[in-house]
């Protein structure tokens, strides 16, 4: 038998019992998601935020910076969207905006253009450099 053969008979045994084991966990927080879903819940928001939890209990740094980093970009989502006139899902609100808009229509612009509220700015600065 040639190693490449044995190396991998032997990766495919171990591999298996763990395959099926992921195949049995995604079937349990598949049914998960459908109890949260059905319960009203953003199930996105709700494993973010426990993959987020465990990953910071496992964190030898300490602290809770994965999830305050969902909570940080949900308050920035929520800011934006009151400054889009969104919150209330009122289309009007962002016609209206739109139109009131000081950049005349086909204008080009950059993102150096646009005036971001200092803690935007600073999370935006935070995202650049970690990319």
């Amino acid at each position: 038998m040639s190693s490449t053969s044995a190396a991998l008979r032997e990766v495919f045994t171990v591999g298996r019992p763990l395959v099926e084991q992921a195949l049995d966990i995604a079937e349990q927080i598949a049914a998960l998601r459908d109890v949260a879903t059905a319960k009203g819940l953003d199930w996105s928001q709700v494993k973010a935020l426990l993959k987020a939890t465990i990953q910071d209990e496992r964190d030898e740094a300490g602290g809770n910076k994965r999830v305050q980093r969902i909570v940080e970009k949900a308050e920035f989502a929520s800011a934006y969207a009151d400054m889009l006139g969104l919150a209330n899902m009122n289309e009007n609100n962002f016609s209206d905006h739109q139109s009131s808009s000081p950049v005349p229509s086909g204008a080009k612009t950059t993102a150096a253009d646009a005036v971001l509220p200092v803690s935007a700015a600073t999370q935006f600065e935070r995202d650049s450099e970690a990319a």
